[in-house]
């Protein structure tokens, strides 16, 4: 029942149904999950752990949002463990996972032309991931995985502009490329940079955020 209730509180803070900076209440939560408080508190209690959640002056429990360095640091991180992970997928690409990139791709695509960010965004998520997961290494995998609350709840800023969002496109059809030839070496620089980059547009619009609220 724990387990249940820290994916399930875990997933709507990388959905945006918990919002950063929202209070979060324990009955509440019990309440929509259906579960008695027990799993909750002890759920909260990881992900307070887990830098998702933090605790406020008093004693309340809030979702935490990060600050621009925050989000550039995790980037950062994402950026350099995806890289890893892609480098050792690369070997290990067949041609079902090829063929599963390219309609992931072309679905992200579609998604792009019609103004349809959400999608585009879920869709590229799924892309980065199913390349990672082909790496072979499970702590690896585990690192990238904490970071993924954070990452989903933010990916879709960095696609908020047109030709941010094509760029995204026009690397994936690259990565796919590099995959097919099986260029390890390309292949993790171009994760990285795409990674880095994805970053740098979702810091921006934070600080462009920040500057509006305080004007």
């Amino acid at each position: 029942m724990y387990e249940q209730a820290y994916e399930a509180i875990r997933k709507m803070i990388a959905g945006g149904v918990l919002r950063p900076r929202q209070t979060v209440s324990e009955t509440e939560l019990a309440e929509a999950l259906k579960v008695s408080r027990t799993p909750v508190r002890e759920a909260l209690k990881r992900l307070i752990s887990e830098n998702l959640l933090e605790v406020t002056g008093r004693g309340g429990v809030r979702v935490f949002a990060p600050t621009p360095q925050d989000l550039a640091d995790v980037y950062y991180t994402r950026a350099v463990l995806e890289g890893a992970a892609a480098r050792l997928a690369a070997p290990r690409i067949d041609a079902g996972l090829l063929e599963r990139l390219r309609a992931l791709s072309a679905a992200a695509s579609k998604a792009a032309e019609a103004g349809d960010f959400d999608t585009q965004a879920r869709l590229n998520g799924e892309f980065h991931w199913a390349i990672a997961e082909r790496c072979g290494n499970r702590r690896l995998l585990d690192l990238l995985k904490g970071l993924e609350p954070v990452v989903v709840r933010y990916r879709r800023l960095s696609l908020a502009f047109r030709e941010h969002s094509q760029r995204a496109c026009a690397d994936h059809q690259m990565l796919i490329g590099l995959l097919e030839s099986k260029s390890a070496e390309q292949l993790e620089q171009l994760v990285r940079e795409h990674i880095l980059q994805g970053g740098e547009r979702v810091v921006a619009a934070i600080r462009a955020l920040e500057g509006s609220s305080e004007a």
